[in-house]
């Protein structure tokens, strides 16, 4: 069976190639959950002839290591030759900090040629993204509100949100739950992460 070809490219957030970057986990799974070196155990030996001797390619069951451990080789582009199927790509970087890169969903036939780009998100990106979701997780928990106020204004001061913004999302968030038919309880919980959004606002803490 004919192979599918993969350049996979870890780019910052303006969409540039990173630089420095000595440790990259891969996590490349199957859109059923196999990883793919479970499968393909070739992939890990493509990987090693890419790099010096210095670096290292370590199959760590859920993900791939390469570690440059001389930090001289710039780990920021992989090229592989794949069984063509659906596959759901991310990776975890050490460059000047250790972030987690957007995922990317690739269906791949045979002889196809492609190119997966992972962004590695500014942090205000990254606090956008848990904020609504972290806060509902809190309250479903049993958090004590002071303590999700203080995760508020965390992430403000972390990722330099705009609790105004967020609260008009938080907003919207009940207006949806409400339309969708969610679980009364999980209604009230985004009713009470909003009111908990104002009142940081209110109290002009952060």
């Amino acid at each position: 069976m004919g192979r599918a070809h993969l350049n996979i490219w870890i780019l910052e957030h303006n969409c540039v190639p990173i630089k420095n970057c000595w440790k990259l986990d891969l996590y490349i799974r199957t859109c059923s959950g196999e990883h793919i070196q479970s499968f393909d155990p070739d992939i890990i030996a493509q990987l090693q002839g890419q790099f010096p001797a210095a670096v290292t390619v370590t199959d760590n069951i859920d993900r791939i290591t390469i570690y440059d451990s001389s930090r001289t080789t710039n780990l920021n582009h992989v090229m592989l030759d794949v069984v063509p199927l659906c596959y759901i790509i991310k990776a975890r970087v050490c460059f000047d900090r250790n972030e987690d890169t957007s995922s990317v969903v690739r269906f791949l036939n045979c002889e196809d040629r492609a190119c997966v780009r992972l962004l590695v998100p500014e942090i205000q990106q990254c606090g956008k993204g848990i904020f609504h979701p972290g806060g509902l997780y809190a309250l479903r928990a049993y958090v004590q509100h002071p303590d999700i106020k203080g995760y508020i204004r965390t992430l403000k001061r972390a990722g330099n949100l705009n609790l105004a913004d967020l609260a008009q999302e938080a907003d919207q968030r009940v207006i949806d739950a409400g339309n969708l038919g969610l679980p009364p309880e999980d209604i009230q919980h985004l009713q009470t992460f909003k009111t908990l959004i104002d009142e940081v606002i209110a109290e002009g803490t952060c």
